[in-house]
Formats: C-alpha cells, structure tokens, sequence
C-alpha cells in the first residue's frame, strides 16, 4: 500500500469528505495492494462511508458486495450498520 495514498486518505476523512475518501479507500481496497485483514476493515468502512455521505448507497452496496473476505463472518458492528444503511435506501435512490 502506497504510503502517499494513505496520508491522502487520512486527509480525506479529517475534511469529512465523503466524494474524496470513497474513491481512495475503494482503490486501496485492490488486492495488488497488500494490506492485513485490519487495514482492510478499515478501509472497507471508509469506502462504505465515504460513498454513503457522497449519496451513492448503490456503490456502497457493490463495495460491500465485491469483498466478502473482509465482510464474511464479521460481526463488526460499523461495517453491519453501514451495511444496513445502505440497504435501507430506496432502489430508486441508490
């Protein structure tokens, strides 16, 4: 993982912007990038907030959806709560 991408990212998430911190913690989340299955939590959180402040609950959802390593058995409660925000959005909103 790219050291300048994470500073990015952190930046990112003290502005609370959700339209930057989607898109860079999404790219993170590449498994040409190694990271421990924490960092990949994390990082998953951040997608999944990011794009929910950003208004997208349909990319959220996908994001979930494309890593179920990170999502499989994981009883964290932030990702369960995100998951289930983005859910609760209307189809026709997502």
């Amino acid at each position: 993982m790219c050291s300048s991408d994470l500073i990015e990212l952190f930046r990112a998430v003290a502005k609370r912007d959700g339209k930057q911190i989607a898109p860079i913690a999404a790219n993170l989340l590449d498994p040409k990038f190694t990271t421990t299955s924490q960092q990949k939590k994390y990082l998953l959180i951040a997608a999944m907030a990011g794009y929910l402040m950003a208004g997208d609950a349909g990319k959220a959802l996908d994001i979930w959806q494309r890593n179920p390593k990170v999502t499989e058995n994981n009883n964290d409660l932030n990702l369960r709560l995100l998951y289930a925000h983005a859910l609760s959005t209307p189809p026709s909103a997502r």
